[in-house]
């Protein structure tokens, strides 16, 4: 079981419930759905893996099942949804850190 997230899949997906053959990290995102009857059907009808041809479980599929963003886009409106996402403010970015042995940066005159 893993220390983050493993206890509550374990939980959501008592033993007798776990499909034979579908990995945790599936499990896991189908824990998401909160109607237990509504999950327990979920994991019995594997969706369409377009890239092997056949019904299968994998985490992106299950991250489609639950509307979450995938890993690797397979249509255009995922490929578009992976590049709309916004990028972090400057503001929240950490600042560079200086590199030892380097003099300080030189600020620019006359720029605002």
């Amino acid at each position: 079981m893993r220390a983050v997230g493993g206890r509550y899949t374990a939980n959501r997906w008592q033993a007798e419930r776990r499909r034979e053959g579908v990995s945790f990290t599936v499990h896991r995102t189908l824990a998401s759905v909160a109607d237990e009857a509504e999950r327990r059907a979920a994991v019995q009808d594997a969706p369409f893996n377009p890239r092997t041809g056949g019904r299968q479980w994998t985490p992106d599929g299950a991250k489609r099942v639950v509307g979450k963003r995938v890993d690797q886009p397979a249509t255009g409106d995922e490929q578009v949804s992976a590049v709309a996402e916004p990028t972090p403010s400057p503001a929240s970015r950490t600042p560079a850190r200086p590199r030892p042995g380097l003099s300080p940066p030189v600020p620019l005159r006359g720029r605002r």
